[in-house]
């Protein structure tokens, strides 16, 4: 049962703070707690990954069910604001490429943000293979989102380590049977991964 594919998350991954610290920011700038805010977003958070609303679009109902809409400014400015690479992992990914792992990297984005992928932040050129969400019309936490990613991988189940740093995603990952991290930070996921024998 040989690990053959890696598979990486975008975002508090590749790119910015996990989701614990993107939420508690959140919670910072509208003054609601996290619980309450993730309930509300994940009822709108599938029609953006599938390409369906806009981001603008999501946070304005999102807003407005939490009757926050007056903060909108504030937390587009956030959510907008580029998130940075981080160059840690992406060595990790590179090193992982050398030493012969098929290296992959699913994400629930915009077909925008998989454009700045390609074009800017020239992912294409380290990753084997990019599944966008608003490109696929699958998103994660769906099974099929991971079903499409085995599929185009042509591998089984066990022969995929799949790295997220929300437990949604992994939970859902773990019951089709592929192998998972969850990511808090760099210095962690590094020791996991060497834990495994994969470094």
């Amino acid at each position: 049962m040989k690990i053959r594919a890696v598979v990486f998350d975008y975002f508090g991954v590749l790119a910015g703070e996990p989701a614990l610290y993107f939420n508690k920011k959140i919670s910072q700038i509208i003054g609601v707690d996290t619980k309450k805010i993730k309930t509300i977003y994940h009822q709108y958070n599938d029609l953006h990954n599938t390409g369906k609303i806009t981001w603008d679009e999501l946070w304005v109902r999102v807003l407005s069910d939490l009757e926050k809409l007056s903060f909108f400014d504030e937390v587009i400015k956030f959510v907008k604001t580029p998130k940075s690479l981080n160059q840690n992992v992406i060595s990790l990914v590179k090193e992982l490429k050398e030493r012969g792992f098929v290296v992959a990297l699913l994400s629930n984005y915009s077909r925008e943000g998989g454009k700045r992928m390609r074009e800017k932040e020239h992912l294409d050129k380290i990753f084997d293979l990019m599944l966008i969400s608003a490109e696929t019309g699958l998103a994660k936490p769906h099974p099929e989102a991971f079903y499409d990613l085995l599929k185009k991988l042509n591998l089984k189940p066990f022969e995929v380590l799949f790295i997220d740093d929300a437990r949604v995603n992994i939970k859902s990952a773990k019951k089709i049977g592929i192998n998972t991290i969850l990511c808090r930070d760099t210095a962690t996921l590094k020791k996991q991964l060497e834990k495994k024998g994969i470094l």
